[in-house]
């Protein structure tokens, strides 16, 4: 009798958890990170004049370089750009079929022609396993800088990673490099001031209960260094304008996300994440930061960089026909212990 209420407790337990399983949907893991870097214009210590190449340097060397790369499982995608002379930069890396459509063309239409601002878009991300990366420059933060009439440079990065049916992982990255040397002439004595506007949005997901992963991240930092000369030569920040500087004074704003298993279906994101326009772009906010007071005819050196990443994976989960083997051997188990335990009670 206890035999064969054990047997019908694991017939239950096994018809219910086939029941859920079966009806359970394909687990998804979703990430995006995007940064919209605009308007950036480097002042003198008023504020309101701009750095002119022309006049204000007896040194100045600019360089921009790119980098992105997106992969699902082996296969992966990467290219790079660099430029010297401040042309525009746009590049993009992708594996898989880019879901939704729109994002599609987001990524594909970011060209050095018309360079993209990049959008947010809902997660879940059904219907595909892809990742898919863009980054682009366009403009000079210094006037005259060879010759170009901008005024002021603008950078979008972006990184989007989605899995609802391949088991494994994918993911992406983009990076946006600027480093310059310059020496001032004798009159320019003084402090920078960089001026920015800057949106930032991260999310991710994980289908509830689902065995897997999902992270987002991004950074914006800025170094200043002196190559020769008295000091240290690093920025020295306003912490009521700006507050993401740290101890050594290099401006550095960061943050990211993650959902790991088990996934509670709700997409997470963060309270750096930017307000939203109907379109899909992010809405930017001005964004302040001093130099200490530098030295005419001493050589300093400027490092910035913008990073974006997302990276998802998706790991086996037990299927109905699993469920139903171990099903089947626990009822076998069951019908041996009882036949075991009649034919003791009959020799007894």
């Amino acid at each position: 009798m206890k035999t064969s209420k054990l047997a019908a407790i694991i017939s239950t337990l096994l018809l219910g958890g086939l029941t859920a399983t079966s009806a359970q949907a394909v687990p998804v893991a979703s990430a995006q990170s995007i940064v919209a870097f605009e308007n950036f214009k480097i002042f003198k210590a008023d504020g309101t004049t701009q750095l002119d190449a022309a006049t204000d340097f007896d040194v100045l060397t600019v360089n921009s370089s790119q980098r992105t790369t997106a992969f699902v499982g082996l296969a992966s995608d990467t290219d790079t750009a660099s430029s010297s002379t401040g042309e525009t930069l746009a590049i993009n890396s992708s594996v898989g079929v880019i879901q939704p459509a729109s994002l599609n063309a987001d990524i594909t239409g970011n060209t050095a022609a018309s360079p993209t601002d990049f959008k947010v878009v809902s997660l879940p991300i059904t219907g595909g396993n892809f990742s898919a990366t863009g980054s682009n420059e366009i403009g000079a933060p210094i006037l005259n800088f060879e010759g170009l009439a901008a005024t002021s440079a603008s950078l979008h990065n972006a990184s989007y990673a989605s899995l609802d049916s391949t088991t494994g992982t994918a993911g992406t990255n983009s990076t946006s490099k600027l480093t310059a040397e310059f020496t001032f002439v004798p009159t320019t004595d003084g402090e920078l001031v960089f001026s920015f506007d800057a949106g930032t949005y991260l999310a991710a997901y994980l289908t509830a209960g689902a065995d897997q992963r999902s992270n987002a991240g991004f950074s914006i930092t800025f170094t200043l260094v002196e190559t020769n000369g008295p000091g240290d030569g690093l920025f020295q920040v306003n912490p009521f304008i700006n507050p993401w500087v740290n101890a050594l004074g290099n401006y550095v704003f960061n943050n990211g996300v993650t959902d790991d298993a088990p996934g509670d279906g709700i997409v997470r994101t963060r309270n750096t994440n930017a307000a939203v326009n109907p379109d899909g772009t992010l809405v930017t906010t001005n964004q302040i930061i001093r130099t200490q007071a530098l030295t005419a005819g001493v050589s300093y050196n400027l490092f910035a960089e913008i990073t974006t990443s997302a990276d998802v994976e998706l790991r086996t989960v037990p299927e109905p026909q699993s469920l139903a083997l171990l099903g089947i051997g626990l009822l076998g188990f069951a019908a041996s212990s009882s036949r075991k335990m009649r034919r003791q009670s009959i020799a007894a």
